[in-house]
């Protein structure tokens, strides 16, 4: 499941997160947890990772481009693989959000989210 974080919150901070989790529905790229809140999702991702993973060629140190990444979902898998940077691209402002969500608390440095202005 994606993603971990390193960070705690308290009963309030809890709360406010997980209503604003709930203001983001639906969710399209998942199944996704955080601070052990599932997040139900419209697509399940995962089933496709599994599909695709045999046939991601080793990540390690490169530099890789994921073109309509939706929410950054197989930016966050991929870094299993420890590549030195993913860019996501994707034009969708609900998908820029939603992946927001997840880096400001993984604060993983070498994922990026790049909007299309359209």
């Amino acid at each position: 499941r994606c993603c971990t974080s390193s960070i705690e919150l308290d009963d309030g901070e809890f709360a406010v997160f997980e209503e604003m989790l709930q203001q983001l529905h639906p969710w399209k790229k998942g199944p996704l947890e955080l601070f052990g809140v599932e997040i139900d999702t419209e697509w399940r991702s995962d089933w496709k990772w599994d599909r695709i993973q045999p046939f991601v060629t080793d990540l390690r140190d490169k530099v890789v481009a994921d073109v309509g990444c939706a929410n950054g979902y197989f930016m966050f898998r991929m870094l299993e693989q420890s590549p030195r940077l993913v860019v996501g691209i994707d034009p969708n402002i609900k998908a820029w959000l939603e992946f927001q969500v997840f880096q400001r608390y993984a604060q993983r440095p070498e994922l990026q989210l790049e909007g299309l202005d359209g």
